[in-house]
């Protein structure tokens, strides 16, 4: 099965950064760990959506403490919660790495979900000088890829931060995104450089909304130059019904 595969019992912190399917992933994993009995937090270092199915299992609070507490009351085998430090405009707002870090080494929870940077709903994106926060206690860190902006022309509506998008890839507005400006950004230093952090945690990329034959084409490609690149396993994905159906790449 799909958290098999990403060992998850293995790790307690799991960071996910990218676009095109970030959210979704997380929620999907910490309802499938859930499932298996494990005490589960959902958290960011960012913003993530708040959900109202999420209004009974939110945790928030200001101070680290006072957060500790709370989780600590409310974790229970077989259940997820969502924690920040607030809402607002409809959003959890983060927490600072270090608190991940500290409540990692709590053992409060089995596995903690992090989503370490935004896309402003848009299927792609280049980060920002100080994205993605990646807290230091990651041990598995999982890029997400969406498949749903390739081969469009590059615009503010197809990619959050266009600029740096441009400035890692050489594209201009118009021009066609490919796979090959995709693997640039995720492995460019000034980019989410995976090349660097292959050598710190596991990385595990994530190409999603391989929606059909096409497109699964597509995603061999570009998992392909994951690999040549030394990052292994690579996971082709797409989400049907609820249900996630996945392929590995080796």
């Amino acid at each position: 099965m799909f958290k098999e595969i990403l060992d998850l019992k293995r790790h307690t912190v799991v960071t996910l950064i990218g676009a095109g399917g970030k959210t979704t992933t997380m929620y999907y994993l910490a309802y499938k760990m859930a499932q298996a009995n494990c005490r589960v937090l959902i958290t960011t270092t960012t913003k993530i959506y708040y959900l109202a199915k999420d209004v009974e299992r939110f945790v928030k609070a200001q101070i680290y403490d006072e957060w500790l507490y709370k989780l600590k009351e409310r974790a229970r085998p077989g259940k997820y919660l969502v924690a920040g430090s607030g809402v607002k405009d409809g959003k959890v707002l983060g927490v600072v790495p270090e608190w991940i870090d500290e409540l990692a080494g709590s053992g409060i929870f089995d596995l903690i979900l992090v989503e370490g940077d935004g896309s402003a709903q848009k299927p792609l994106k280049a980060p920002a000088e100080f994205e993605p926060v990646i807290p230091e206690s990651t041990s598995l860190l999982l890029p997400v890829l969406g498949l749903s902006g390739v081969g469009q022309s590059l615009s503010k509506k197809v990619v959050h931060r266009v600029e740096k998008f441009m400035e890692l890839t050489g594209l201009k507005i118009g021009e066609k995104i490919g796979i090959d400006h995709l693997f640039q950004v995720y492995t460019q230093p000034e980019g989410y450089d995976l090349l660097k952090w292959k050598d710190i945690c596991k990385v595990v990329p994530i190409i999603n909304q391989v929606d059909d034959d096409l497109l699964e084409e597509i995603g061999q490609k570009l998992a392909g130059l994951f690999l040549k690149s030394g990052i292994d396993p690579v996971l082709l994905t797409c989400y049907r019904k609820n249900q996630i159906i996945w392929r590995i790449c080796r």
